[in-house]
């Protein structure tokens, strides 16, 4: 792949170019170690993740869809028929999904797609899907970075990435955005661009479909905080990452005793729920 944005690209190949991620920085979250760990051992897709890639062909890549998935006869997966049928489809050189993800994945599809605001997105023709961006931090010695947008309008200046949630429900999807770093990925993909001199975005678009029917869609621009946020986590993780490699360590947890203690939520919600509970007392009282 070339320095810039790069069309075209199958996911194996942009896998395997050797360029930091957001998923490698993300892990520095947890710690160095775990960034290690997960460089040296690729993780084997589950059936959560094969199910999240078939969403996101059929409302991306819809030719792509057809021709990877398949959906597996109805019935019991150890009976002769079926594990038949399973193979069958592996010769063909297809991922078998089962029927209830199949129309799962249909349906969440169509919901997507019939989003007024993100349907009109996915079906610009300028809209480019699944680009891969590669570029290198010139102020700091870091090895490349790169970045696959799922959906990148440059004409528009604008970004959508599709995401799957239990409740997209704004209080509960908020707490997902921080505990999976959308902010950071989103600020690594804002920088992308616009180190490479190609775009400022303006909006950054999360496309929310519940796992759940009947499937609900919400489309939300996530706040110019948010990814400023995520830009400090950013170069803070390669800055970490520029340390440990100079010294050839990547700790893990400190090996020292550490005090810990219940969130500071539940001791707010103490206070909150005896300070209720004293208004009620006095109001029984009078």
């Amino acid at each position: 792949m070339q320095k810039g944005i790069n069309l075209g690209v199958p996911i194996e190949e942009y896998l395997a170019f050797d360029a930091m991620d957001a998923s490698g920085l993300l892990a520095f979250r947890r710690s160095p170690a775990k960034y290690l760990w997960d460089k040296t051992h690729p993780e084997t897709p589950t059936p959560a993740m094969i199910f999240g890639s078939a969403l996101h062909a059929y409302v991306l890549e819809p030719r792509k869809f057809s021709v990877t998935y398949s959906p597996m006869p109805d019935g019991d997966g150890r009976t002769k028929h079926i594990k038949d049928a399973k193979a069958s489809i592996l010769a063909e050189g297809k991922i078998p999904l089962s029927v209830p993800d199949f129309e799962a994945i249909e349906l969440m599809g169509s919901n997507v797609l019939s989003h007024p605001a993100a349907g009109q997105m996915i079906f610009d023709k300028e809209s480019l899907i699944e680009s891969s961006i590669t570029w290198h931090q010139e102020t700091v010695t870091t090895p490349w970075l790169k970045c696959r947008p799922d959906l990148l309008n440059v004409k528009g200046r604008y970004i959508l990435e599709l995401k799957t949630a239990a409740s997209a429900q704004p209080d509960q999807f908020r707490s997902v955005i921080y505990n999976l770093g959308y902010h950071v990925s989103a600020a690594m993909r804002v920088h992308s661009l616009l180190s490479l001199g190609i775009v400022d975005i303006q909006n950054y678009y999360l496309c929310v479909v519940e796992k759940t029917p009947p499937y609900e869609v919400v489309l939300y621009d996530l706040s110019g905080r948010a990814i400023a946020e995520g830009g400090k986590e950013f170069l803070m993780a390669l800055n970490v990452y520029r340390s440990c490699d100079r010294r050839g360590i990547f700790p893990g947890y400190p090996e020292e005793t550490q005090a810990i203690d219940l969130p500071d939520w539940y001791y707010r919600k103490i206070e909150g729920d005896t300070v209720a509970q004293v208004l009620l007392d006095e109001r029984s009282e009078g």
